[in-house]
């Protein structure tokens, strides 16, 4: 696997766990607290429903309990008589649709209809001074302590149980939510629904009253409950809240966690694309230059920008081993002209460029006259200065795309891409004239020396191997030698 797919790999899978443990923690962290405060928010529709319902049933009572008042007081008697009575309370419920009907009772009085009476003789008998509901048959009461002038009463109150009904509704909040309104696990009111349209189940309902432990949020199946007293009404109410109504909470917080994710994610990908860029860039360029090394191309110099970072001086010290390398392996190390092997590789392109381009290509052979003699003459360090000098002149009189190299000994060879046979001649001959105007100063003396040169050219179909054209220029360098030295001589197909 390449480093910079290992870098992505290993990057990605830190990011990927970071994430998620990341969205485990965010998510039971505020989960926990999108809980407690679901928890509140039913807690609180509850008390809102005690508060709101038990103000408006105050504020109606008290409105009745006024003009009771003022109505005794104005007459300056009480009710003289049943029918007064029924008819000043049937105009206080007409004027109030929560209420059926209203009927005074005295404590003390004897015409107090039987099935109330074991409601106030209960009443009286617990010295109860605080409003509460009664069902009787499908009716719903409410009994209210009242003070009138000849003493201690209660109100009678026959609740319309569509209007409270639709009170209580009013005062919902909580969307898909129901209200139980029990005394000793008996339904008092038919289950109000914030949402008729979409109503819970009677089977869901119909148990729930009987089993809850009040003040305390449990789960029942599909819902949750939350029971609390009425104190002033004498009456249980439970709130019936759909699951789904977590789960909503639970599933924004779980989005927005997601979305958040996956924001960081995006982010963080191209952060990790470009970490990954920039820490396998120098290294792809190392390997492509080790790659080229290896192939004998020691050109391609390592386009790694200065850091102060191991990177940096990697590249660095790279670059100063692939010099070092270059001049080892493609250098002789006393002329400093190209080696055989590395002469012979550029040859071979050299031909096969020639050979896919059918263009020219010259092969100069050349060879130092009597170079025994000066070494016998001056020992090997004048025959080393000879030759320093000769490769001198030959990088001097080279262009930039030929290849002069020492092929061996006193011989030399040069390589001329894209040159026919007469320029390579003239090339020749211009290198045999400098060689031989060359003074090498040695030791308290001067040397002087000439050189022989063969040319031989490329021929598509009869010279098109790097053996064969070097056979051919060796040919003519041999012709040279032969002919009196200090000479240049091409190749011709006719002599071969």
């Amino acid at each position: 696997m390449k480093i910079h797919a290992k870098l992505i790999t290993s990057f990605g899978t830190v990011l990927v766990a970071t994430l998620t443990i990341f969205g485990f923690i965010s998510y039971y962290t505020f989960a926990n607290s999108t809980r407690q405060n679901s928890d509140r928010i039913i807690t609180l529709q509850s008390s809102e429903v005690i508060y709101q319902l038990t103000k408006s049933l105050n504020k109606e009572i008290g409105q009745i309990e006024q003009e009771l008042t003022a109505f005794v007081q104005q007459n300056a008697c009480s009710l003289s008589s049943e029918a007064e009575t029924k008819a000043l309370f049937a105009g206080f419920a007409r004027r109030n649709p929560l209420f059926h009907s209203i009927s005074l009772y005295h404590v003390e009085a004897r015409n107090i209809p039987a099935e109330f009476r074991s409601w106030l003789d209960e009443v009286a008998q617990h010295d109860q001074v605080e409003p509460l509901f009664r069902r009787q048959s499908d009716e719903l009461y409410l009994l209210w302590p009242t003070q009138t002038p000849t003493g201690r009463a209660f109100l009678v109150i026959a609740i319309d149980q569509g209007q409270l009904a639709a009170s209580i509704r009013s005062y919902l909040r909580v969307n898909g939510c129901a209200v139980l309104l029990s005394e000793q696990g008996r339904n008092l009111l038919t289950p109000v629904q914030q949402n008729p349209l979409h109503p819970m189940a009677a089977e869901v309902l119909g148990h729930l009253t009987s089993n809850l432990s009040p003040g305390r949020i449990e789960r029942q199946g599909g819902v949750y409950t939350y029971q609390t007293r009425d104190t002033l009404l004498g009456a249980d109410l439970t709130l019936v809240v759909p699951a789904g109504f977590y789960q909503a909470d639970l599933n924004s917080l779980k989005n927005r966690i997601v979305a958040a994710m996956l924001i960081v994610g995006w982010v963080s990908v191209w952060i990790l694309l470009f970490v990954a860029f920039k820490i396998s860039s120098p290294i792809r360029k190392l390997s492509k230059a080790t790659k080229d090394i290896v192939a004998f191309n020691y050109s391609t110099e390592l386009e790694i920008e200065p850091s102060q970072d191991e990177i940096g001086e990697l590249a660095e010290s790279f670059e100063v081993m692939r010099q070092k390398i270059k001049n080892l392996v493609t250098k002789d190390p006393l002329t400093h002209v190209y080696n055989r092997l590395f002469m012979m590789h550029l040859f071979e392109l050299a031909v096969l460029k020639a050979v896919r381009q059918e263009g020219s290509l010259s092969c100069i052979m050349m060879d130092i006259d009597h170079f025994k003699k000066v070494n016998d003459t001056y020992g090997h360090q004048g025959g080393d200065a000879v030759l320093v000098a000769v490769g001198k002149t030959l990088r001097e009189n080279s262009r930039d795309y030929d290849t002069p190299a020492r092929y061996g000994g006193e011989e030399f060879i040069f390589i001329l891409p894209e040159t026919p046979l007469s320029h390579a001649v003239s090339i020749a001959e211009r290198i045999r004239m400098a060689i031989k105007g060359m003074v090498i100063p040695f030791e308290d003396t001067e040397i002087h020396c000439t050189m022989s040169l063969g040319v031989a050219e490329f021929d598509l179909y009869q010279v098109n191997t790097t053996d064969q054209i070097i056979k051919n220029a060796d040919q003519a360098l041999y012709n040279a030698k032969q002919g009196g030295r200090d000479q240049v001589v091409a190749f011709r197909k006719a002599e071969g």
